[in-house]
């Protein structure tokens, strides 16, 4: 059975005779190598920040408060040396500041030429209401998600757990915040007020982490409403947040490819889009990118592991989880649908525009995606 949300879309075989490449346009482009996607240079607006990342996966918003810290720290480490940017607080992988292996340099700083200090990709979630957050997150980020939405949990409710509250805040067990239930999002005055106020603590977060380029986190309703405000703000980059299982596929298609139109009429078509899809395929993942966007998360397809990860940190499976097994289980569910988005987006070339080479053949969809329209 075909799982794939964007049917509807198709991919075009390349023409007999391609256009050539204009110099000048590849910079932003994916650089395809014979390990399909190798890198890609998310440079900053105005000469900010630039990050190479090794694949245009990101893991969004994983449940890490629901395991134990060792592990989530472990399946952190691992989906990051595969190449994954993954989203995490020094507080959602640690009981103990300072002691997860995820955040430290990779290899020794002093054996390095250029002195430069490397660490795993990395993405800063920075919520408005800075729950969880500490100095030491600013070190290494490779991208920091400014979350100008409030906070929405799993359960689609703007609040933060008692879970969450306990382990980011070291509250002590008997001196829980808001007497151990559930603090609603934006409950402390917000970091951010309004949009005018964006370019000042995008501009801060720069300062403190230099490395690091700065994403503004969008939800659909933000699309049409602020994100002409937010990009004259000067971000590095948008991070569309269209993940609600209500939207269809051809709801989620259609607000990617209006973004991506938007950011060129506003004048910014190279600023980078990174896309929350909710469930998706390896295809569908390729074809999102086909539309306009520079990077997707794959949050579902790391759904079965860290359920059966919440199941045995509560003793309700038959053995015990063996936790030095965490990284082959992360390898062998990842391995397949990485390289099969990689393959699929390779094959869009890096010297066309993005989203010549989809097409459908329903004119709602051509018309919504700016596919080309097969009679």
């Amino acid at each position: 059975m075909n799982d794939d949300r964007f049917n509807e879309l198709h991919f075009l075989p390349p023409g007999v005779a391609p256009p050539a490449a204009d110099p000048d346009s590849v910079e932003n482009h994916w650089t395809v190598s014979q390990q399909a996607v190798d890198s890609r240079d998310l440079s900053g607006q105005g000469g900010h920040s630039t990050v190479t990342l090794r694949t245009p996966l990101f893991l969004d918003q994983a449940p890490w408060i629901g395991m134990p810290c060792t592990w989530a720290d472990t399946v952190a480490t691992t989906a990051a040396s595969m190449g994954i940017t993954v989203s995490a607080l020094h507080r959602d992988l640690s009981d103990v500041d300072g002691e997860a292996d995820f955040f430290r340099p990779l290899g020794d700083p002093e054996d390095s030429e250029t002195g430069d200090i490397e660490y795993l990709p990395r993405i800063l979630p920075y919520y408005v209401d800075r729950f969880g957050l500490i100095p030491a997150d600013f070190v290494g980020a490779s991208v920091i998600d400014v979350r100008l939405c409030p906070y929405q949990n799993h359960l689609r409710r703007f609040a933060y757990s008692p879970d969450q509250i306990q382990r980011w805040e070291r509250t002590e067990p008997d001196k829980p915040l808001a007497g151990g239930g559930y603090v609603g999002a934006a409950t402390f005055p917000a970091d951010i007020a309004s949009t005018d106020q964006a370019a000042t603590k995008f501009e801060q977060l720069r300062r403190l982490s230099p490395g690091a380029i700065v994403m503004a986190s969008l939800l659909p309703y933000q699309l049409r409403q602020d994100i002409r405000a937010i990009v004259k703000s000067a971000p590095d980059g948008i991070i569309l947040r269209i993940d609600q299982p209500e939207f269809s596929p051809f709801q989620v298609a259609s607000m990617v490819s209006y973004a991506k139109r938007k950011l060129q009429q506003l004048g910014h078509p190279d600023m980078s889009l990174w896309v929350v899809p909710g469930q998706i395929t390896p295809t569908d993942a390729a074809k999102l990118i086909g539309l306009g966007a520079s990077a997707i998360a794959i949050d579902h397809w790391m759904k079965p592991l860290f359920e059966q990860l919440h199941r045995s940190s509560r003793g309700l499976t038959p053995e015990p989880l063996a936790e030095h097994h965490l990284p082959s289980m992360v390898h062998r569910l990842l391995t397949e649908p990485v390289e099969a988005a990689l393959a699929g987006i390779s094959n869009l070339g890096t010297a066309e525009i993005q989203g010549v080479r989809l097409a459908t053949f329903h004119p709602k969809w051509a018309k919504a995606c700016s596919a080309e329209l097969l009679t």
